[in-house]
């Protein structure tokens, strides 16, 4: 019975390390669980983060190209604006010079009679 005792207490000594190390063993796959739980909800967060910026960046890409292609078109229509102003003004300093031509032609006539009537007296 003595032997019988010593094997139980032995045996006892052996489950409890068992439990012991089992208990151990649950308590650091909880706490990796935990932890990788806690992972997964922060890496699921910087995702959400992620596309969401990705929307954003996408919006102000689409607003981008709609401003660049407002200024082209009004850097076209402004250069259109510039030609035409150009033609006036060199069709208005046609006009102008063939006027001044006109009115020195005439001073030249004028001159020239004069100076007829002059040698004539």
């Amino acid at each position: 019975m003595g032997v019988e005792i010593i094997n139980l207490v032995n045996e006892n000594k052996a489950l409890q390390r068992d439990v012991a190390m089992k208990e151990r063993l649950t308590g650091e796959t909880n706490q990796g669980r935990q932890y990788l739980e806690q992972r997964g909800q922060n890496l699921e967060k910087e995702l959400q983060d992620a596309r969401k910026a990705l929307l954003e960046a996408q919006g102000e890409v689409s607003r981008m190209k709609v401003l660049l292609e407002k200024n082209d078109i009004l850097y076209q229509k402004n250069n259109v604006e510039v030609g035409n102003r150009k033609m006036e003004l060199e069709r208005q300093f046609l006009e102008l010079a063939n006027t001044k031509q006109l009115e020195l032609e005439e001073v030249r006539g004028n001159d020239e009679n004069a100076h007829k009537r002059f040698r004539m007296e």
